[in-house]
């Protein structure tokens, strides 16, 4: 078993918060990929998502790896935190990183 977690990827998702509903990472590296899909890495954003009568907001990977980079900056690894209160959910099942 692997202690370390799954490398987030462009299109996969995060948990949500509040009533907020999960929703997609839409921006990755343009050169650097795990399981055939671009990795998510500090600063790359998230798509929108609202509640009802609530403003809709996008959001950013707040913190990555300490460890693992890709062009420079900190990959996304499952269960690291988004800016506005999500975390990442989805995330690869074969290439994992401290």
């Amino acid at each position: 078993m692997n202690d370390m977690p799954g490398i987030v990827r462009l299109n996969d998702k995060c948990t949500g918060h509040s009533c907020y509903p999960p929703r997609l990472c839409i921006t990755a590296s343009t050169d650097v990929f795990v399981d055939s899909k671009a990795v998510h890495r500090e600063q790359d954003k998230w798509a929108m998502h609202a509640c009802p009568n609530t403003p809709p907001h996008d959001g950013l990977l707040a913190k990555g790896s300490s460890t693992v980079y890709a062009n420079g900056k900190a990959i996304a690894r499952i269960g690291d935190p988004v800016s506005c209160g999500s975390k990442t959910r989805d995330g690869s099942q074969t290439v994992f990183a401290g």
